[in-house]
């Protein structure tokens, strides 16, 4: 009898809307798990890991990206990631469901994504800035 292929779905991470040729970005800049569920906490915000792995399967937040750093491999995420959970975690004590939170994050996560001028010097080069969020009207 023959068996059924299984086909892996990948998910989206954060880096999925940057350009292949910019996708190698350092990762001194990116935090780690651990020190954005820190930074949450310094904020208030209740988090804990398994929570945040749970938005990252909910498509609620994209999946962090996994690479080595201090020589082990890390799920890491950038800056703009604690503004973005800290809004998750604001928009869900508000009463809104993970269903009706994702495309508000989607546009918003795309817009996290900020390109360097051209004509600065920095051509094709990219940051990964916090900027504000967009205004988002919310029913309550």
């Amino acid at each position: 009898m023959p068996t059924a292929e299984k086909t892996a779905t990948r998910k989206t991470t954060w880096l999925d809307g940057v350009p292949g040729h910019l996708q190698d970005i350092p990762t001194e800049g990116l935090y780690t798990r651990d020190e954005v569920i820190d930074s949450l906490r310094d904020r208030g915000v209740d988090i804990t890991e398994s929570i945040l792995v749970s938005l990252e399967k909910a498509d609620v937040l994209p999946r962090a990206v996994r690479r080595y750093r201090d020589g082990a491999p890390r799920a890491l995420y950038p800056p703009w990631a604690v503004d973005g959970i800290a809004y998750i975690r604001s928009l869900q004590a508000k009463g809104m469901t993970r269903a009706q939170i994702a495309p508000l994050m989607t546009a918003w996560e795309l817009s996290r994504v900020m390109w360097e001028d051209p004509l600065s010097g920095s051509e094709g080069s990219m940051r990964l800035g916090s900027r504000s969020r967009p205004t988002t009207t919310v029913a309550t």
